[in-house]
């Protein structure tokens, strides 16, 4: 009997041991504050969601009007624009954004060497983006952000104030 006393002593122990050596924190690996050494959650995780909230687009053509090119007069690309307020999920996570994103398709059977310029003729804001791109026949350049405002509150821009320049003649491969 006594034999039994210690080692049922020395089980309860044990499993004290084992069980009493949990680091609680994030076990979340998505989360700002994940903690690698932690086994045991705790409900602190910060993941960092962001709501994403269309607030205006616009579809913009670009019109070659170079007469000498075998596109004279022909609406050879799309630009499309989008604004958008990026909220994160937890203040932690930084502030709220608005960005004009621009993603450009072309609308030909040809490569395309453009140099375009997009910009506002007039409002409270300025919207202008201006790069040299090649565009493989029918293909769409992925979006990418041209403008990004910080400052809330966020209006919405008037993109019937924008219009899309060529900068130089289009030359097509």
């Amino acid at each position: 009997m006594n034999s039994f006393i210690r080692f049922f002593f020395l089980a309860c122990c044990l499993l004290f041991v084992l069980t009493g050596c949990h680091e609680r924190g994030c076990t979340n690996a998505n989360a700002i504050n994940y903690n690698v050494t932690a086994d045991e959650d705790d409900g602190s995780c910060i993941v960092c969601n962001t709501t994403i909230v269309p607030i205006d687009s616009a579809t913009l053509y670009l019109v070659d009007d170079n007469f000498g090119s075998i596109h004279g007069n022909d609406t050879v690309a799309k630009f499309y624009l989008q604004q958008d307020v990026l909220t994160p999920g937890d203040k932690v996570c930084g502030q709220p954004t608005c960005t004009i994103t621009l993603t450009i398709q072309s609308l030909i059977y040809e490569k395309m060497y453009l140099d375009y310029w997009v910009r506002t003729i007039n409002g409270p804001f300025t919207v202008q983006d201006s790069r040299s791109i090649l565009i493989d026949p029918h293909a769409t350049v992925d979006k990418r952000i041209i403008e990004t405002f910080n400052s809330p509150p966020f209006l919405q821009l008037s993109f019937d104030s924008l219009q899309v320049i060529p900068q130089d003649n289009i030359i097509y491969y």
